[in-house]
């Protein structure tokens, strides 16, 4: 899943229906992260995914999975792809669900602009910047793609002094929750 594939063909999508409707209030609502899996690539793609929907946010409005709750072995034909998966027994988050939570908390609806130390590419990783309305929170969110250690500088003028608080989630690509590894 590449989620950097849909995001011009929304923006073509969006300008087409302006063209057509030039002073309707229009915005697009990504109602499914579907990805067929629910394991650690999945979140990646999901976080590039959401991360791209923020920085065109006057496009995208509303980003967002449809299966979030799965009974675990009951869906396995190609639709297993829930965020929260549960049993008899309890329920477990997937990769995804944790990319959602990390993203929910650290949301900020502005956009800002920046400079990075390595230019940014969707084939080595994603960055993203945004600001809270009064402008004293900021949020930056890294997606790493390559599966090895990078440093990145970032530059935000407008926030010389801020305090940098960061929070990460690495596995191999493959790596999903299973009930077992959730109860041990």
């Amino acid at each position: 899943t590449d989620p950097m594939r849909f995001f011009p063909t929304a923006v073509s999508f969006y300008e087409a229906l302006k063209t057509v409707s030039p002073n309707a209030d229009t915005a697009l609502c990504v109602l499914e992260l579907n990805a067929n899996n629910h394991d650690f690539e999945r979140a990646l793609c999901n976080a590039m995914a959401i991360s791209n929907a923020e920085r065109i946010s006057d496009i995208i409005r509303i980003v967002c999975s449809a299966n979030a709750l799965q009974v675990d072995k009951q869906n396995d034909n190609g639709w297993n792809q829930g965020l929260i998966f549960m049993d008899n027994s309890g329920a477990w988050y997937q990769a995804p669900a944790y990319i959602d939570r990390m993203f929910y908390d650290c949301y900020q609806p502005y956009t800002v602009a920046f400079t990075a130390s390595d230019t940014v590419r969707t084939d080595r990783f994603d960055l993203t910047v945004c600001a809270s309305e009064d402008g004293k929170t900021v949020s930056v969110k890294i997606v790493n793609r390559t599966g090895e250690d990078l440093t990145i500088g970032v530059a935000i003028p407008e926030f010389v002094n801020a305090t940098l608080t960061t929070v990460t989630m690495s596995a191999p690509l493959k790596a999903r929750n299973t009930s077992q590894t959730n109860r041990t």
